[in-house]
Parts: C-alpha cells; sequence; structure tokens
C-alpha cells in the first residue's frame, strides 16, 4: 500500500484558504495578494477601528494608505539596490520588495478623520465610525 503525502509551503496555503476574519456578527473580508501580504490586527471599539500592520524595514514614504467606499488598502513597497559596485550578481530573486492588503471594514468610516502612525516597523491606522452609526444614549423624562 502506498501513502500520499502532499506538502504545502506556507506561502501556498494562504492563497488555498479562504481569509475571512469574523468580529462578532461583523465580517472582515481580506483579499491577499501578490503572494505577499501585510500581517494586520483589527480592533472594533465603540467609536472607531485600530488597524495594525507589521512593515519592517520600510519607511513612511514607501507606505501608501488608501480608501474607497469601506475598504481600506495599504501598501508598501521598496526596491533593494546593490550598494557594491565591485562585485557580480549571479542570482537576484528579488529586487523589489511589495506587500499589500485589502480590508473591508463592516461599517461606515469617517475617511476624513482616519490617522496612521508608524513606529518601529509597526504601522497603527485609527479610523473613527461614522457619528450615525455610534450608539447614541437617550436620556429618559
Amino acid at each position: 500500500m502506498t501513502r500520499r503525502i502532499t506538502v504545502v509551503k506556507p506561502s501556498e496555503m494562504f492563497r488555498l484558504m479562504n481569509d475571512n476574519l469574523t468580529l462578532g456578527d461583523s465580517t472582515f473580508s481580506s483579499l491577499i495578494e501578490n503572494k505577499s501580504s501585510l500581517r494586520i490586527n483589527i480592533e472594533n471599539m465603540s467609536d472607531k477601528f485600530v488597524v495594525t500592520a507589521v512593515v519592517p524595514g520600510y519607511k513612511k514614504d514607501e507606505i501608501s494608505i488608501s480608501f474607497r467606499d469601506n475598504e481600506l488598502l495599504l501598501e508598501a513597497q521598496k526596491e533593494e539596490q546593490n550598494e557594491s559596485s565591485d562585485s557580480e550578481i549571479i542570482l537576484r530573486e528579488y529586487s523589489i520588495e511589495s506587500l499589500k492588503r485589502r480590508i473591508t471594514l463592516p461599517e461606515k468610516v469617517d475617511v476624513e478623520n482616519a490617522e496612521a502612525e508608524l513606529n518601529d516597523g509597526i504601522m497603527t491606522i485609527t479610523v473613527p465610525k461614522m457619528p450615525e452609526i455610534l450608539p447614541k444614549k437617550i436620556s429618559i423624562k
């Protein structure tokens, strides 16, 4: 009897899996692109979302953050440069490193007041929720 073992590389696993994150009754759908994906955490607070992404070695001018509807697109791209002029490269497996992550937030957000901060390779993006979806307290007369 012959058994067949299939070996799957970790980078291939993400392409095989449906990458949906569920938080309570809301679903964050994420799309992995270009085999390289930013690793993120998403916090759903009462008045805002906080997205934290790991971007080690990237400078803030190499990172792009954009919104379209409720979709947040994070991109980081840098080009490796060979500083030495006295060597000959015989194999180059990387020259441009690119990371992307697309996140659909489950509620309307206030893009105009979104903020981003980069500290020690950690990008923190704070996106306030729209006032009309925040819980409202009703006083009793």
